[in-house]
């Protein structure tokens, strides 16, 4: 098969990097896969022998697809998806990730077309309403896109609510958890680790945008004495404002961006999630891979797929500082094994 990646660029969000896990699991299996990015923004780094085509060098993604810009992308991704299969053969299957994406796919007419939901669509479209009625009608608008729609969600929550909620009637869902190559999270775990810490630390892996609640991360670590912790995000400053706020900023080391958390999670004593929603929950999953604890909010999708039986008492209520707080040092203490758990033959590639 011939099938297209079609995303906002190479960031260093997880739903760039897990399309970039399902490129190379699809050419492994001896299918073409073409990762095309509207903008040339890149942060994750790209295996060998997955093909990257940039739609633009030049611009930013808000220029791309505001206004009648969209419909001057939407030609441009047309002409360069003729020039692929002039080369390759006709694409039989286009996954389009990410609202701008969307918003550009859907002026293509191509066919085969499925929209990937990464996230919470009520909850997405909450946090804009407190943003503002401009920001709000944008999302919603953005979401209205799929009505009618072949979907894939990549949780059954997810999918749950695409056919519920009322703002859209997709044509079909279907769940697909996020692929986790396991073998090579195992791997990179056991890469040169002489940069971690030598001393005991909590991690949290995220972009410190609002539905991460680094208040809520931070505000826990301030209820927990004497316990360092270690943050992998890229905007830094932005971070250490916020743990400066909850008195942990002298608690809290930051390294940066890296393409490489999984060594940090297997030396973590325990990874925590702190988010008011997600998708799925990538972190769990390859902390819980790496052999480390994992303590999570119960968001409304995700985790609750992924911590179950025993694991789930490591669920705290969203927002509750308190409850996440008594999670960490429980799990710091005593955690039931790991070794195996469902969810990885669910996601294995």
């Amino acid at each position: 098969m011939n099938i297209a990646i079609v995303i906002d660029s190479l960031g260093g969000g997880g739903a760039e990097r897990v399309m970039l896990d399902l490129a190379k699991g699809f050419i492994s299996r001896g299918h073409n896969a073409h990762y095309i990015c509207l903008e040339s923004r890149q942060d994750h780094c790209v295996e060998e022998g997955i093909p990257i085509h940039v739609l633009y060098d030049d611009r930013d993604l808000k220029s791309i697809v505001k206004g009648r810009s969209c419909l001057m992308a939407a030609a441009k991704l047309k002409a360069l998806v003729h020039r692929i299969e002039k080369e390759f053969g006709e694409f039989d299957l286009f996954l389009s990730n990410l609202d701008p994406t969307n918003a550009v796919i859907s002026n293509c007419n191509f066919d085969n077309v499925r929209y990937v939901l990464h996230n919470s669509m009520e909850e997405e479209i909450r946090r804009e309403r407190k943003l503002g009625p401009i920001k709000f009608f944008r999302k919603v608008k953005a979401k209205k896109i799929m009505n009618g729609k072949d979907l894939v969600a990549v949780s059954n929550g997810v999918a749950k609510e695409a056919l519920e909620y009322g703002l859209i009637k997709p044509n079909k869902v279907t769940t697909i958890y996020n692929p986790c190559d396991l073998q090579k999270i195992e791997k990179l775990s056991f890469a040169d680790s002489s940069h971690i810490p030598d001393y005991p630390y909590i991690l949290h892996v995220g972009r410190v945008v609002k539905q991460k609640r680094h208040d809520t991360l931070f505000k826990a670590l301030s209820m927990i004495p004497d316990r360092l912790m270690v943050c992998l995000c890229k905007d830094v400053a932005k971070a250490k404002k916020i743990a400066k706020k909850y008195g942990v900023e002298d608690r809290v080391l930051f390294p940066g961006f890296t393409n490489n958390p999984y060594v940090w999670m297997r030396h973590a004593s325990v990874l925590v999630l702190s988010s008011d929603f997600e998708g799925l929950g990538m972190v769990l999953i390859e902390a819980l891979k790496c052999g480390t604890p994992v303590v999570s909010t119960d968001c409304q999708y995700g985790p609750s797929e992924i911590l179950t039986g025993e694991l789930s008492r490591y669920l705290s209520p969203i927002g509750d500082s308190k409850a996440l707080a008594l999670n960490i040092s429980d799990a710091l203490v005593s955690y039931p094994s790991i070794d195996r758990l469902p969810i990885f033959d669910e996601v294995s590639m």
